[in-house]
Parts: structure tokens; sequence; C-alpha cells
């Protein structure tokens, strides 16, 4: 018989109010009974389908901020709806599936599957792998929402990725991308500054 347990880990997730409304919707349309509870800047969402029972929300400056980082599924129905909330609203999530014995790992980043890792037994196999390329953009993007302990290896990590495409770049001798690099370390350099200050 086919086991279908998701569970979403390391769960970054923001959304307007209205990303919120069409969440609460979505939920209507597939007839998965929820309720709501909002306490000052604290919403709590009770949904059929959830292991926990509920999903955790934080209101600040206009945005909606999920604060649970692991979320248990016992609802494939729900836990389809959630991978898709992460991908339309560019959040970050590691999810696992276990189908049958056999685990597969998502790694989703700014919404995307980046990597997709299949576990039978001692046996694991990269199904997917795709080159990150993570924008200037997204970087500020995401000092604009994380906590500053949380900013740190985030820039840590741009910082690294940046540095191995440069390398890269030296070692082929591509003066456009050495150029490019260069520029995105400097910029990296100062949101680090400032974030350490």
């Amino acid at each position: 018989m086919l086991t279908y347990v998701l569970e979403a880990s390391g769960v970054e997730l923001q959304f307007s109010r209205d990303q919120w409304l069409e969440m609460l919707q979505t939920l209507e349309s597939h007839a998965i009974s929820f309720s709501v509870e909002e306490v000052d800047s604290e919403l709590t969402i009770t949904i059929a389908g959830l292991v926990e029972g509920a999903l955790h929300f934080r209101y600040k400056a206009g945005r909606y901020k999920l604060m649970d980082k692991v979320i248990q599924f016992a609802d494939p129905v729900v836990a389809d709806l959630f991978q898709k909330l992460i991908m339309r609203c560019k959040g970050h999530a590691t999810i696992k599936i276990i189908r049958s014995d056999v685990l597969y790992i998502h790694q989703i980043q700014y919404g995307e599957v980046v990597r997709i890792t299949e576990v039978n037994g001692p046996n694991k196999k990269v199904l997917m792998n795709k080159e990150t390329t993570i924008t200037m953009e997204q970087v500020m993007e995401s000092f604009k929402r994380r906590d500053i302990e949380e900013k740190i290896p985030l820039l840590r990590e741009e910082i690294d990725s940046s540095l191995d495409r440069l390398a890269k770049a030296l070692a082929d001798g591509n003066h456009r991308e050495i150029e490019k690099e260069k520029e995105k370390l400097t910029l990296l350099r100062r949101e680090m500054l400032l974030t350490e200050m």
C-alpha cells in the first residue's frame, strides 16, 4: 500500500494580506475545514490535515510570517496546497515525501525546486540538481524579511557561492564573469558589514 507522509522543514514563508485571503479561499474550495483566530498581531489557523493541527503567523509591516519551522501533514491534498503556496510566495523549505518506503527530498529556494534526492534504504540518488543563481534583488528582499541572526548565515552562503563562481571564471579566463562576480562580492561585503554593525 502507498504511504504518503509529508513534512516541510526549514520553512521560510511570508505573504501579503491578499495572498493570505487567497490561501483561505483555496482551502475552502477544496472543502478543507479550517478556523482562524487573530489576537493582536498573532494569527493561528487550525487546518484539518495537519499533524499538529495549526499554523502560527505573525503580522508585521504588512506581511504575514509563518512562525512554524517544521510542519507535518496527514492529508496529501493539504500537503500539495502548502507546497504550491511555498512556490507561489517564493518561500524556502525542504519537503520530505515518503512513498512506499522511498523518501523523496525536495529542496525549494525562492519558490523553485532546486534539488530532488531519492533515498531508498542505504541508497541515495540525486534526481535533479539545478544550479541556483541567486540575484542581488533576491538577497536584498531576503534581508528585508529576515531577522539579523538569520541574515548572516544566508549572506555567508551567498558570498561562498559568489566566490566559487569567481574562481571558476578566473580559471576559465572569463573576464565578463570575473567583473560581474567582483561587483556582486562588493555589494555582498557591504551588506555583511551593515548587518554585523
